[in-house]
Protein backbone atom coordinates (compact mmCIF):
# COMPACT_ATOMS: atom_id res chain seq x y z
CA UNK A 1 0.00 0.00 0.00
CA UNK A 2 1.48 3.36 -1.02
CA UNK A 3 1.71 5.84 1.80
CA UNK A 4 -0.47 8.80 0.79
CA UNK A 5 1.32 11.23 3.14
CA UNK A 6 4.75 10.74 1.56
CA UNK A 7 5.55 12.23 -1.84
CA UNK A 8 8.24 10.66 -3.95
CA UNK A 9 11.50 10.95 -2.07
CA UNK A 10 15.18 10.29 -2.43
CA UNK A 11 16.74 7.13 -1.08
CA UNK A 12 18.56 9.18 1.56
CA UNK A 13 15.22 10.65 2.73
CA UNK A 14 13.79 7.14 2.87
CA UNK A 15 16.70 5.93 5.04
CA UNK A 16 16.09 8.81 7.45
CA UNK A 17 12.37 8.02 7.59
CA UNK A 18 13.08 4.34 8.24
CA UNK A 19 15.55 5.13 11.03
CA UNK A 20 13.10 7.47 12.80
CA UNK A 21 10.06 5.21 12.49
CA UNK A 22 9.25 1.86 14.04
CA UNK A 23 7.23 0.93 10.96
CA UNK A 24 8.30 -1.36 8.14
CA UNK A 25 8.71 0.29 4.73
CA UNK A 26 9.90 -0.57 1.24
CA UNK A 27 11.36 1.91 -1.22
CA UNK A 28 10.52 1.25 -4.87
CA UNK A 29 11.26 3.76 -7.63
CA UNK A 30 11.10 6.74 -5.29
CA UNK A 31 7.85 5.68 -3.64
CA UNK A 32 7.57 4.47 -0.05
CA UNK A 33 5.26 1.53 0.65
CA UNK A 34 4.21 0.10 3.99
CA UNK A 35 5.15 -3.54 4.49
CA UNK A 36 2.52 -5.47 6.44
CA UNK A 37 3.53 -7.76 9.26
CA UNK A 38 3.56 -11.46 8.39
CA UNK A 39 0.40 -13.34 9.32
CA UNK A 40 0.38 -15.89 12.13
CA UNK A 41 -0.02 -18.66 9.54
CA UNK A 42 3.06 -17.42 7.68
CA UNK A 43 5.06 -17.31 10.91
CA UNK A 44 4.03 -20.89 11.81
CA UNK A 45 4.94 -22.23 8.36
CA UNK A 46 8.31 -20.48 8.30
CA UNK A 47 9.03 -21.70 11.84
CA UNK A 48 8.25 -25.29 10.83
CA UNK A 49 10.50 -25.05 7.75
CA UNK A 50 13.32 -23.59 9.85
CA UNK A 51 12.95 -26.45 12.37
CA UNK A 52 12.99 -29.10 9.64
CA UNK A 53 16.14 -27.64 8.08
CA UNK A 54 17.78 -27.50 11.50
CA UNK A 55 16.98 -31.14 12.21
CA UNK A 56 18.26 -32.21 8.78
CA UNK A 57 21.50 -30.24 9.08
CA UNK A 58 22.29 -31.20 12.69
CA UNK A 59 25.56 -33.12 12.84
CA UNK A 60 26.34 -32.72 9.13
CA UNK A 61 29.54 -31.04 8.03
CA UNK A 62 29.57 -28.15 5.58
CA UNK A 63 31.71 -30.24 3.22
CA UNK A 64 29.06 -32.97 3.14
CA UNK A 65 26.32 -30.43 2.44
CA UNK A 66 28.23 -28.69 -0.35
CA UNK A 67 28.99 -32.03 -2.02
CA UNK A 68 25.25 -32.86 -2.12
CA UNK A 69 24.47 -29.50 -3.76
CA UNK A 70 27.00 -29.89 -6.55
Amino acid sequence: MKLPNFPEMSYEEYLTLREKSGERFEYIDGVVYMVPSPSIKHQLVSSNIYTQFGMYLKGKSAKCLLHRLI
